[in-house]
């Protein structure tokens, strides 16, 4: 094979799944040999390339498509019109967005569109309060289980659907999110975004569970990552994840000092953006809080 740009795309799609050089050539082909292949210095073979692409759960079909221009960067772009539509409850131009990867799955059978469309009927769900089917989730957790390796495109679908998932489920997840944190850096990847925005996923979803144990087991394990306040490309989710540690203070007793850091990050989110729905959802989870506490302190329940 020729084509020059196989090696670029193949080594985006590699690193953005989190597979060191080592961990894809073993018994294929040297590390040499592909870090030539990823730089357009050597020509591959159909055949080892079909084997690389199969050491990264990734089919033929599925790498032309990322090759000819549908990358993984488009994810954002895919949620921010997902939720755009959701909060605007603009529901049928949501389900003809839908229908979109549906029928390009049933055409094509490409996996990442079975994916998005159900990414999309879950945050709707999740915004109407109902859940999805157990098919569905089944489908997302079958990808999950069998990816050892996760970064960009298996965080985001996780971050999707964790709400539909069970607390085992998750903290499971996790442990395995948190080994290729480690991995990607020893490997010098610069991952503090996407990180710190997948353990406030985590701890929130564990609070509003109130598995408050859970929650502060990966506190403790992500203090490094989250307890940084010099980067402002975070600062979003990093405000969220300490409104969350403010409301286990309370949920723990300690409401004076919790309920104070509460309405501190409440206040700087109006400060730092426009986000008015966090900021009610923000409030709501902290007159639940303190309800719940009042209520345990006069023995009800």
């Amino acid at each position: 094979m020729t084509e020059k740009n196989y090696g670029e795309t193949f080594r985006k799609i590699r690193k953005s799944k989190g597979f060191t050089v080592k961990e894809v050539t073993d018994g294929i082909v040297s590390p040499q040999f592909l870090n030539k292949f990823e730089k357009g210095d050597s020509k591959i073979t159909v055949d080892n390339l079909t084997l690389l692409l199969n050491r990264i759960f990734m089919s033929w079909k599925e790498f032309m498509q990322i090759h000819d221009g549908n990358t993984l960067d488009q994810l954002e772009k895919f949620s921010n019109v997902a939720n755009q539509l959701i909060y605007s409850k603009k529901y049928y131009e949501l389900d003809q967005f839908a229908k979109q990867f549906e029928k390009a799955y049933e055409s094509d059978g490409f996996a990442k569109d079975l994916h998005l469309s159900l990414i999309i009927k879950a945050g709707f769900y999740y915004n109407i309060n109902k859940t999805i089917s157990d098919q569905d989730i089944k489908s997302i957790r079958k990808h999950l289980q069998q990816i050892d390796n996760w970064y960009e495109y298996e965080n985001f679908i996780f971050g999707s659907f964790i709400h539909f998932l069970p607390a085992e489920d998750v903290m499971l997840y996790y442990k395995r999110v948190a080994r290729n944190f480690e991995r990607q850096r020893k490997e010098h990847i610069d991952d503090r975004p996407e990180t710190v925005q997948l353990i406030t996923f985590i701890v929130s979803f564990f609070v509003d569970r109130r598995r408050l144990d859970l929650a502060q087991e990966v506190i403790n394990e992500s203090r490094e990552y989250m307890e940084v306040d010099d980067d402002p490309t975070d600062l979003f989710y990093r405000v969220i994840y300490k409104s969350k540690v403010a409301l286990i203070k309370i949920l723990q007793g300690n409401v004076a000092e919790g309920k104070a850091e509460c309405e501190g990050y409440i206040q700087a989110l109006k400060l730092i953006g426009n986000y008015p729905t966090t900021i009610n959802s923000l409030f709501i989870d902290l007159n639940k809080a303190l309800s719940e506490v009042n209520n345990s302190q006069n023995g009800t329940k």
